[in-house]
């Protein structure tokens, strides 16, 4: 099933505000990075951490390709 960006959703678009967004998900992968690196038995943390890289970089490209 195909998802339809509605034009008019800000959510979409490469603004401050899913800037400000990204920088969250960016500080948690980076403790969680931190954390792995210090326990590497934190498997949890440590997929947790290669989720949160993979959605970041997912994010960035549909903002590249809905500029404001």
């Amino acid at each position: 099933c195909m998802v339809e960006i509605d034009p008019t959703d800000k959510d979409f678009f490469n603004n401050s505000r899913n800037h400000r967004k990204i920088a969250a998900l960016e500080r948690r992968m980076n403790h969680l990075r931190q954390r792995v690196k210090d326990n590497p038995n934190l498997t949890f943390d440590a997929t947790e951490c290669g989720a949160l890289e993979w959605a970041i970089r997912i994010l960035r490209k549909v903002l590249e390709s809905h500029p404001e």
